[in-house]
């Protein structure tokens, strides 16, 4: 291994330097694009999922959300752990994990065994996700600093907009197991490049910020408050093992506070006294809690409310690809030049009008409605979100030592999952609740006889896939259906709209916190 320093060396020459950076962006977007296909990817297909394994609607979100609360707890350690011991090693790590946890996934039987494969999915990518930011970060310094993590975002982002489309061609095709087969030749040419072509980079004086102990706390915390969230529209709030389980969330969170704060107070506070590094990290934070539902509500509106086929669902999506793709790989020469806070305030603001136009969307004729329904606002966000993401990055990581990118990567996607887990949790609840309320409250539901009443309420945590009493008559049924249809997009539309207020103030904290002028690592001194 070589210290992160060299890589910071003159070029030898032109050529070999170039070769170089065309494999670390080749071998960093392949890994990272083998943990974000996998987690886009499934979103299309959790109406398949729910069908063939019997799964609860709760269960969907837990799919998801078994993934990112391990990976959002693990990224501080694992980003910290390659600052000292190696990138290349622990994303390779990592990579071996998550095509392990792939295979156990795709041969999955029950909902259990799904949802602890991706338990360990989310421990390798939180060991390839930091490393590979942190890679590219270290390859890429100067004035091409921008440019390196503008390409990195606009490919990444593209994998992951290209889940979708993938997972909803193979669910068409009765194939959504294959969706984890997918990305482990991803994996695999990533780790061969990095073997073969990447110089390791490490930093000998680096020390790691969060141990094992805190990570367990955090964890913990996050199970506790998910389950919480997730269970309470079922039971209700005043269910003791609902109370048992926030109480449980919430003590953890305190406890990983008290000993962070103890034990590394000088080391956290030299970062986070830095303002853009702070105000660029809750930004993201903000901005994935607005994000993080929208990505699984969207597919599943599509599919169970407005009858779109699941590979429609895919091609529907890829505008938001293409125009994340587009502005990412465009906006960082602009931040190189003129600075952070300016694209991330447009941004932001695109993407919140987008959402305020997916708010209004109701239900629809069908796919022939899809042009003048979501396109537009799909293409809008993507195109927000291209603009947004990549400068807060760059904002991020411009703002501390470069022997501490990984920890800086670390925290950073920390936060932004954090947001997400919290925010698949608790709007999670929140639509489950709503869903619930809307249907019983219906005038055709409340029509009906009692115990048909309390069978909907019961089969209501299904969401979309809500079944319907078979004692009722044709006429009654298809009430129901309608009645189900618009309870559901209901819910949907009060989400989108607290996910437009969260990316607005996500957007004026960016304007108030984020410098436009980026203070360089090198310049930096704690």
């Amino acid at each position: 291994m070589t210290d992160i320093s060299a890589v910071d060396a003159p070029p030898q020459n032109a050529k070999r330097t170039r070769k170089l950076s065309y494999s670390v962006l080749f071998a960093t977007i392949s890994a990272a694009s083998m943990a974000y296909v996998g987690s886009t990817a499934l979103n299309v297909s959790l109406p398949a999922i729910q069908i063939e394994l019997n799964a609860r609607g709760a269960d969907l979100l837990w799919i998801s959300n078994s993934y990112i609360i391990v990976q959002a707890s693990l990224l501080v350690v694992f980003g910290s752990l390659s600052d000292r011991f190696g990138h290349n090693r622990i994303c390779m790590l990592g990579i071996l994990l998550y095509g392990i946890a792939s295979l156990i996934a795709g041969t999955a039987p029950t909902v259990a065994v799904l949802i602890l494969a991706r338990f360990a999915q989310g421990v390798g990518s939180a060991m390839i996700v930091p490393c590979t930011l942190a890679i590219v970060s270290a390859h890429f310094s100067g004035d091409r600093h921008g440019w390196g993590i503008g390409i990195w975002s606009a490919f990444t982002l593209f994998s992951s907009g290209l889940g979708p489309f993938i997972g909803g061609v193979l669910t068409e095709m009765g194939m959504w197991r294959m969706i984890f087969y997918v990305q482990i030749p991803f994996g695999v040419a990533a780790a061969w490049v990095l073997w073969r072509t990447v110089p390791e980079t490490y930093s000998k004086e680096s020390e790691p910020i969060m141990g094992w102990l805190s990570a367990l706390l955090i964890t913990l915390s996050l199970l506790g408050l998910t389950h919480g969230f997730l269970e309470a529209p079922q039971v209700g709030f005043g269910h003791s093992s609902i109370r048992l389980s926030l109480a449980f969330g919430i003590a953890s969170l305190l406890l990983f506070v008290l000993l962070e704060t103890h034990e590394h107070a000088r080391e956290l506070l030299a970062l986070f006294r830095v303002r853009t590094f702070t105000g660029g990290n809750l930004a993201l934070f903000l901005l994935y809690v607005s994000v993080g539902p929208i990505l699984i509500y969207i597919p599943l509106n599509m599919i169970q409310i407005q009858g779109y086929s699941e590979s429609f669902v895919g091609i529907a999506i890829l505008p938001m690809t293409i125009f994340m793709l587009i502005s990412s790989a465009y906006i960082g020469g602009i931040v190189d030049r003129y600075g952070p806070r300016t694209p991330i305030v447009g941004g932001h603001a695109l993407t919140f009008l987008a959402f305020v136009l997916l708010a209004m969307v109701g239900i629809t004729g069908g796919q022939h409605d899809y042009w003048k329904t979501f396109f537009l606002p799909l293409c809008l966000a993507g195109m927000g979100l291209g603009i947004t993401l990549a400068p807060l990055t760059v904002a991020v990581l411009e703002s501390v030592e470069e022997s501490k990118a990984g920890i800086a990567s670390g925290i950073s996607n920390t936060l932004s999952r954090v947001g997400q887990v919290l925010s698949v949790a608790v709007m999670g609840g929140f639509v489950l609740s709503i869903f619930t309320s809307a249907l019983l409250n219906d005038p055709k539901v409340r029509d009906l006889p009692e115990a048909a009443q309390n069978q909907l309420e019961i089969a209501s945590v299904d969401l979309g896939e809500t079944a319907i009493p078979e004692s009722l008559t044709p006429a009654e049924r298809a009430n129901i259906e309608a009645a189900i249809r618009a309870s559901h997009v209901a819910a949907y539309n009060v989400l989108l709209w607290v996910s437009a207020v969260f990316c607005l103030l996500s957007g004026i904290l960016s304007w108030m916190m984020i410098s436009n002028r980026l203070v360089r690592r090198q310049e930096y001194v704690p």
